[in-house]
């Protein structure tokens, strides 16, 4: 039983370390896993020497024992519901992380037809200036061709 609660405070260590260190945990959540686990650690080897100096009297012994015992899992306990709770805070930031990538994604399509749009009325201005550019010019040339055309019937006839 002492075993298994010493691998399982060295694993939940390892598992905040870890954790910490690919990202999806956050620093907080990592000291204070830390700071839990070697409270952990050395409550242990505490528990251990206690056992070890009153091996004699044994009423005593069992009852230290026991009190740490029942400390002993509150604390695991305890520590399960921290490290859930770390749990589902990193997957909820997963979540938050994937809807704000799928928004930027939106947003840069958004922007690029913005762009395109644009661009198709700047071309549709200029096309527009070209084209009453040149009625300006029809316009104003008709006049002329009108004489010469005139002048040119006068001559054939």
């Amino acid at each position: 039983m002492v075993y298994f609660q010493f691998c399982a405070v060295l694993g939940l260590l390892v598992l905040f370390i870890s954790g910490y260190l690919q990202g999806s945990v956050s620093p907080y959540f990592a000291l204070a896993g830390i700071l839990l686990s070697g409270c952990l650690l050395v409550l242990h080897w505490r528990l251990s020497n206690v056992k070890s100096a009153n091996q004699d009297v044994e009423n005593g012994s069992e009852h230290m024992s026991s009190a740490l015992t029942d400390v002993s899992k509150s604390v695991t306990h305890a520590t399960s519901k921290m490290a859930m709770g770390a749990a589902e805070v990193s997957h909820f930031v997963d979540t938050l992380m994937q809807d704000i990538h799928l928004t930027r994604d939106d947003s840069q399509q958004i922007s690029k037809a913005v762009e395109m749009l644009s661009e198709t009325g700047l071309t549709l201005s200029t096309n527009l200036g070209q084209l009453a550019h040149t009625m300006t010019e029809t316009a104003q040339s008709e006049p002329h061709s009108s004489k010469c055309i005139d002048t040119e019937r006068g001559s054939n006839t």
